[in-house]
C-alpha cells in the first residue's frame, strides 16, 4: 500500500502550560484510506515505557492511559492496548471513539455537548470546543489548588486528558508522509537518494538527508530570491519544515527511548530523541524501527511489525547501563503481562459474590452441598485475590497498602482469613456466607479505585 495516501489528519493541542494551549491542524488530506491493522501485539505491548511513577509495559500504558480518560480498561471489548496503537500509529481512527469520561452537567452545559447516556464522549465531540475549554481550564488553573472547586477540578482533569490524547495522537508523526514533505523535483529527489514512485515522504525520510540538504544548501543564503534554482528553493523549504516539526514536537508523554548522558528522564519520546540524539546511530536506528512499526501496522504485516518491534526493544535493552538494568525489571513484565491478561482481581470478585449467593442458598435450604460448593468457590476466590495481591506487590515494588485498590484488596484478603479462622473455630453455619460477603464487599470497594501498575 502507498503509505502517502494513509495521512493522518488531527487538531493538536501543544502539551505544556495551560497559557500556551491551542490548536493546531498539521495534515488536511483526505482520510478514505484506513490501515488494515493487526490480529496480535503481543511483542509490541512488551515494550517498556516510563508511565507517571515508573517503567512498565505498553500494555500496562495502554491500560493506565484508558482507565484515566475513561474509568475503565478496555474498550468494546478489546484490550486497552489495541486502542493505544490505533491511537499511536493511526490517531485518527480514534477520534470517534467515546473514551472521555464526563460526568459534571455543568462541564456539558459549558461546551455546549449533549449528554450521552453512559457520560462517555468521543474526541470528535469535544474538538468544536476546544477552544473554549481552553479558556475555562486556564481560568481555573489560575486558582489555587485548595480553593478549585469540583468543576474546576473536573474541567482541568478533563483539559489534561484531551492534551494527553493528542500528544500521543502525534507521538509517531514523524514517520507519517505529508504535504511539508512533499518533494516534485525529480533533482532534489535524486540528490537526497530518495525512493522514486511517490512524491510525499515523511520527516524521517528527510531529516535522514538533513546532512545533504545542509551541504548543499551551505551557500545558498547570500544568493538572492530570483537567483535560487528551483532545487536550492525546495531544499530549502525542506530544511524549514525540518526545523519548524522539530521546534513544535519537542516533548511527548510516550517515552520509550533511553537517553545517552545524564538526562531529567531515564527514557525519552520519540521526538525529544530525534532532537536531542539522531546523528547517533543507535538512536537513528530505533527510531527506524518505530516508523517500520507504523509502516507494517498500517500494512497489516505481522512478522514484520513483531520483528520490528522485537529489533527495538533488544536495541534499548542492549543500550542501557547494567545500573539501570533493574530499574526496567524485565521478570515483573512477565508477571505484569500476565495478570493483565487474566485479571485476578475481577475473578476473586466474581468468585466471593458466587460463594456468597451458594452460602446463601445453603442458609435457605440446608443443603450441604451448597455449603461445600460456597466452600470450595470461596477457596478459589481467596487464591485469586491472593494472586492479586502478591503480584501487584513484585511489579510495583512496594507495599499494597500505599494506594487505595491495593489496601481494600490485601484487607479483603486479611478479612477472608480471618473468616476461615473463623469457620473452623465456630463451626457456625453461617461463617462461609459471612467470609464471602466480607471478601466480596471489599473488592467491590477497590474496584472503585482504578489500579495504576
Amino acid at each position: 500500500m502507498n503509505l502517502s495516501k494513509s495521512i493522518i489528519c488531527m487538531f493538536i493541542i501543544s502539551w505544556g502550560v495551560l497559557s500556551n494551549a491551542y490548536a493546531q491542524q498539521i495534515c488536511p488530506l483526505p482520510q478514505d484510506i484506513k490501515p488494515k491493522g493487526l490480529s496480535s501485539l503481543e511483542f509490541f505491548k512488551r515494550i517498556t515505557v516510563l508511565g507517571d511513577e515508573r517503567i512498565l509495559t505498553v500494555d500496562s500504558f495502554a491500560r493506565n492511559t484508558l482507565a484515566r480518560f475513561s474509568g475503565r480498561a478496555s474498550l468494546d471489548g478489546k484490550p486497552a492496548v489495541d486502542w493505544l496503537a490505533r491511537l499511536l500509529f493511526a490517531p485518527d481512527t480514534t477520534r470517534k471513539d467515546k473514551v472521555f469520561f464526563i460526568k459534571n452537567p455543568g462541564i456539558l452545559e459549558a461546551l455546549k455537548i449533549a449528554p450521552e447516556e453512559k457520560s462517555l464522549y468521543s474526541y470528535a465531540q469535544i474538538e468544536p470546543y476546544l477552544e473554549k475549554l481552553t479558556e475555562i481550564a486556564k481560568t481555573s488553573d489560575e486558582i489555587e489548588d485548595n480553593h478549585r472547586n469540583i468543576f474546576g477540578k473536573e474541567i482541568l482533569a478533563l483539559y489534561q486528558n484531551i492534551a494527553l490524547y493528542t500528544d500521543l495522537a502525534n507521538s509517531f508523526a514523524f514517520a507519517i508522509p505529508g504535504p511539508d514533505f512533499q518533494v516534485n523535483n525529480d533533482d532534489v529527489v535524486r540528490l537526497l537518494d530518495l525512493p522514486h514512485g511517490k512524491n510525499l515522504y515523511s520527516f524521517f525520510d528527510i531529516a535522514s538527508k538533513a546532512e545533504v540538504i545542509m551541504s548543499a544548501t551551505a551557500n545558498v543564503a547570500q544568493k538572492a530570491v530570483g537567483e535560487k534554482t528551483p532545487q536550492e528553493e525546495e531544499l530549502l523549504r525542506l530544511l524549514g519544515n525540518l526545523f519548524r516539526w522539530s521546534m513544535y514536537y519537542e516533548n511527548s508523554a510516550f517515552r520509550i527511548i533511553p537517553a545517552f548522558g545524564l538526562r531529567d528522564s531515564p527514557l525519552l519520546g520519540p521526538w525529544e530523541a530525534i532532537n536531542a540524539d539522531f546523528k547517533k546511530e543507535e538512536i537513528h536506528e530505533e527510531i527506524n524501527q518505530l516508523r517500520n512499526l507504523v509502516i507494517h501496522y498500517w500494512n497489516g504485516d505481522q512478522l514484520q511489525f513483531d520483528m520490528a518491534a522485537r529489533l527495538f526493544q533488544n536495541s534499548i535493552m542492549n543500550r542501557i547501563d547494567s545500573s539501570e538494568v533493574k530499574n526496567f525489571r524485565g521478570l515483573s513484565f512477565e508477571t505484569e503481562i500476565l495478570n493483565n491478561r487474566i485479571n485476578p482481581l475481577l475473578w476473586a470478585e466474581l468468585f466471593y459474590g458466587t460463594a456468597l449467593f451458594t452460602s446463601g442458598l445453603f442458609l435457605l435450604f440446608k443443603k450441604v452441598f451448597f455449603k461445600n460448593v460456597a466452600v470450595f468457590l470461596m477457596i478459589l476466590a481467596f487464591l485469586f485475590n491472593a494472586w492479586a495481591v502478591i503480584s501487584f506487590t513484585m511489579i510495583m515494588s512496594r507495599s499494597p497498602f500505599e494506594n487505595y485498590h491495593g489496601l481494600f484488596s490485601s484487607t479483603g484478603l486479611i478479612s477472608i482469613l480471618l473468616g476461615l479462622v473463623f469457620i473452623v473455630w465456630n463451626k457456625k453455619s453461617y461463617g462461609v456466607a459471612l467470609s464471602s460477603a466480607w471478601g466480596f464487599g471489599f473488592l467491590v470497594v477497590a474496584s472503585r479505585f482504578p489500579v495504576i501498575f
